[in-house]
């Protein structure tokens, strides 16, 4: 619990001083503006770290136990300042943030917690989806043609046993008709568990 409350200050200081001082040196560019969202703080965190929470229990019950939660991947698409990355990190996850908008991955890399990842990239033609435990995202595109093109790359490529995370239940209805998906309940919106690679019935 202490670990939470103090990833609960540091998020606060971090919208405070650092994203609006920050934010107000850089112009986004034409592209970054039409397709892509700007960071927009959580609107309930102590709801993102409870289902934070309960994954890694769940994780830790299926892990070796001589593994720990550092070899448990998560990435979050389209990070923003990186506010969830710091929460997850807090829950002990080994964290990496895919961001776009240059703006926000400069607070983001400059906010990163030691061991963490921040990369600049584009969620839609990114590659590495495979190699983690946890994706999550909260719309971070505008268009609904690029959302799904990010998320049909992400289910395709990601392994079986993964989680996707969609905060607020955004798109949340397009994952669930995939049959190779398991809807979890929790208290961040939908929350998915990839269970086979066929999406047949």
């Amino acid at each position: 619990m202490k670990c939470h409350c103090e990833a609960l200050r540091r998020v606060i200081e971090i919208y405070v001083s650092g994203y609006q001082a920050d934010l107000s040196k850089y112009k986004r560019t034409k592209e970054s503006r039409s397709n892509h969202h700007r960071f927009v703080p959580a609107w309930n965190s102590i709801n993102i770290i409870d289902t934070l929470s309960y994954l890694r229990k769940l994780l830790i019950r299926r892990m070796p136990k001589e593994s720990n939660m550092k070899s448990v991947k998560f990435i979050d698409c389209g990070c923003g300042i990186g506010n969830i990355t710091i929460l997850a990190y807090a829950a002990g996850f080994d964290v990496t943030g895919i961001e776009y908008d240059l703006a926000t991955y400069k607070v983001a890399e400059r906010l990163r917690q030691p061991g963490s990842k921040v990369i600049r990239g584009d969620i839609t033609t990114y590659g590495n989806y495979a190699d983690y435990d946890v994706i999550y995202f909260y719309v971070p595109m505008i268009c609904s043609k690029k959302m799904k093109k990010f998320l049909n790359r992400a289910m395709n490529d990601m392994k079986v046993g993964a989680f996707i995370i969609s905060y607020g239940a955004y798109y949340g209805d397009y994952i669930r008709k995939d049959k190779r998906f398991e809807h979890k309940k929790n208290k961040v919106g939908a929350m998915f568990e990839k269970v086979k690679e066929i999406n047949n019935k």
